[in-house]
């Protein structure tokens, strides 16, 4: 049976068209559709669930030096209240997962992992737990709502006075309408935004709140298309166990200069490979999906990692995962059926603001 976040009977009653994701049942859209979902968080703000997400608590002494060792960034740069993205890999240098990492405490931590890797995730992490530190699974203790778009402050600031001076990845404990909450300036959509974690009984009350201000209602199917548009990766399609942060063009979270970590040693090896993989954006001129094969010429270079019709550019964009290829050949082919496609590669992000 699926799992249901706090949020489920609210989303029902704003019409939400619900499927499996992974072992949730969650909004795939509204009754007014992935493309005005897409627009209105482009133009305006949308509100978000996003508590099908994991919350692990990392706590102790050394729990500053284990997080160093697990993660790629450089966490020893990350103020109390702040947070920083960061990857988790695999000993070959492959993702096990990205999050978000805030510092709750001097010594505690909070991380906040995909929803469909959960219980990998935390497998991983108490393998290798270190005897000063202290690993607590808080997924179910927190409700966590996304409110996105260029509105967002503004809709939020009916509530709190000051959230205009709450920065990029930086976390505060407030109010909204009595309700105790913690607000990040943090988000997936290339938009400004926050994500607000409440506790599970308290989260549909503030979302219908926000719901009835006239925030949007999004699902998950407008939120791959925003994350789409502005080259942000999903985990088993842009970065995954077999694909490595520096592929993915994530390199900015790797701070190999920080010391050792678990993949460190590969990644380091893998600067020397060539020929090497890079994930590369392209304008397909039909709209393409995951694992269809992209050619030059007559010689395979790659698969498409994610594709669809983007709302906001409204033509049909997609990231592939090539190898052994020369980025000045800007024309490829995409194999759809027993048909071929041309491609154009292009830079990344499709969609800035």
């Amino acid at each position: 049976m699926l799992k249901r976040t706090p949020l489920f009977n609210i989303q029902s009653r704003l019409g939400g068209k619900f499927g499996p994701f992974g072992k949730w049942e969650m909004p795939l859209w509204f009754p007014e559709g992935i493309k005005k979902e897409v627009m209105a968080v482009r133009q305006r703000a949308g509100i978000f669930d996003v508590s099908h997400m994991g919350e692990f608590l990392i706590s102790g002494k050394g729990s500053l030096d284990f997080l160093q060792n697990l993660l790629t960034n450089d966490l020893s740069k990350v103020e109390l209240n702040k947070a920083q993205y960061n990857l988790m890999l695999n000993p070959s240098g492959g993702v096990i997962d990205d999050l978000i990492v805030y510092r709750v405490g001097l010594d505690e931590w909070r991380l906040v992992v995909n929803a469909s890797n959960v219980k990998e995730d935390k497998d991983w992490i108490c393998k290798n737990l270190a005897s000063d530190v202290t690993f607590r699974d808080e997924s179910d203790d927190w409700g966590l709502i996304a409110i996105q778009g260029p509105e967002s402050e503004g809709i939020l600031g009916n509530f709190c006075s000051d959230i205009s001076k709450l920065k990029r990845f930086e976390l505060r404990k407030t109010e909204i309408n009595e309700v105790k909450v913690e607000i990040a300036r943090t988000g997936y959509t290339g938009e400004d935004g926050f994500e607000i974690f409440v506790r599970p009984m308290e989260a549909s009350v503030l979302y219908e709140q926000f719901a009835d201000m006239g925030v949007s209602p999004i699902g998950l199917g407008a939120r791959d298309a925003l994350r789409l548009e502005v080259c942000y990766p999903l985990h088993g399609h842009e970065i995954s166990p077999d694909i490595n942060p520096l592929e993915a063009g994530l390199g900015w979270a790797v701070k190999l200069e920080k010391g050792d970590f678990i993949g460190r040693d590969n990644l380091l090896s893998y600067e020397e490979k060539n020929p090497k993989r890079e994930i590369v954006a392209l304008f397909p001129e039909v709209p393409v999906r995951e694992g269809a094969e992209v050619y030059l010429k007559d010689s395979l270079v790659g698969k498409i990692t994610s594709g669809l019709f983007s709302p906001t550019l409204e033509k049909p964009i997609a990231l592939a995962l090539l190898e052994n290829f020369d980025k000045k050949n800007k024309d490829l082919v995409i194999k759809k059926g027993k048909r071929f496609k041309i491609a154009k590669l292009c830079e990344k992000p499709f969609y800035r603001r």
